[in-house]
């Protein structure tokens, strides 16, 4: 058995012992125990930022100024910082997470010193269009996973999210590193989507006002052999979805957004384990979605009149800068 495996195997069957597996280390086991405590102390100072800045109880804070926990409980600040958008309701929890680990290899001739997320599309970096959008609609918890040059995008982006690294983005495919960031599948709503996609703040809005699991679709868009095509009922619910299906059966193109309520992420992460745990590390993460989607529990959400684009190739990144990145509501 791979060692590969043998971590999966550890972590699903949940025995006393859980094996770790880095690349040129030998397996290791340690008990669950000291396990679950360690990581919960290193997101207990790694994970959490304090505001530096004294707020009155109960309010909002207005200005940026964050830093490492300890640095805001020595300036007995207690409150997380929370940056302005749309107001959340009491108790939810919302999050994204952003696969960022892979080279852009077929952007090469922009991607030579940089990760794609951060080549500028129009004034700024895609990730930091991606990062204003969501901010802009409320959503402050952050899941970045990283790869290639990790380095750049966590000094870019600085301590304002959080950071999950797939050390074997070389040789893996998106479902990988989602299955690294899988502990932040959970919540009241969880979006879900690649660096390459340059999407407007309103697409976030429709996809909130939905109360289930959604994906946005663009129904107007040429539906291609080998492009990411849906299959969508008369009711607006996802029946199929994936690069296998035949063009001329499907009725949309994927935006590639996902957003999850908490039962359609368990549903997801579950589905995903089973897959990393069968080696399958070269699909993607749409096929996470599959009891999801055979559930009927997935609709879809009309992405065709508002600006998108999937960025692959310099041919993409063209098209974006001169049609899509102008007509961007923030």
């Amino acid at each position: 058995m791979s060692a590969f495996k043998q971590i999966c195997r550890a972590r699903l069957s949940g025995r006393q012992g859980v094996q770790f597996w880095r690349e040129y280390e030998r397996l290791q086991a340690v008990s669950r125990r000291r396990h679950t405590g360690s990581f919960r102390h290193f997101h207990a100072i790694s994970g959490v930022h304090k505001c530096r800045d004294k707020c009155p109880s109960g309010q909002r804070h207005t200005t940026i100024s964050v830093g490492p926990a300890e640095a805001g409980l020595a300036a007995n600040v207690t409150e997380p910082h929370r940056i302005p958008g749309r107001p959340q309701k009491p108790g939810e929890t919302m999050r994204a997470i952003i696969l960022a680990a892979g080279a852009g290899t077929r952007m090469r001739q922009l991607t030579q010193k940089r990760p794609k997320c951060l080549v500028a599309v129009g004034e700024r970096p895609l990730l930091d269009i991606q990062l204003d959008a969501l901010r802009g609609a409320g959503v402050e918890d952050i899941v970045v996973v990283v790869g290639f040059e990790a380095k750049q995008v966590r000094d870019h982006c600085g301590p304002g999210v959080r950071y999950v690294v797939n050390e074997q983005w070389q040789t893996t495919n998106s479902i990988f590193s989602l299955y690294q960031a899988a502990r932040w599948l959970e919540g009241e709503r969880v979006f879900l989507f690649n660096c390459d996609i340059l999407f407007d703040r309103r697409l976030l809005v429709r996809l909130l006002e939905h109360r289930g699991s959604s994906i946005a679709v663009d129904s107007r868009a040429a539906r291609l052999e080998g492009e990411m095509n849906v299959r969508v009922d008369d009711d607006g619910v996802v029946r199929a979805i994936g690069k296998h299906l035949d063009p001329a059966t499907t009725t949309a193109v994927s935006v590639q957004l996902a957003a999850f309520d908490a039962s359609g992420a368990q549903q997801v992460r579950t589905e995903l384990e089973r897959l990393v745990y069968d080696d399958e590390r070269d699909a993607f993460p749409t096929s996470a979605y599959g009891p999801l989607v055979a559930a009927g529990g997935m609709a879809a959400i009309e992405a065709g009149d508002l600006p998108w684009a999937e960025i692959d190739t310099v041919e993409d990144y063209e098209r974006a800068v001169a049609q899509v990145a102008p007509r961007l509501l923030g």
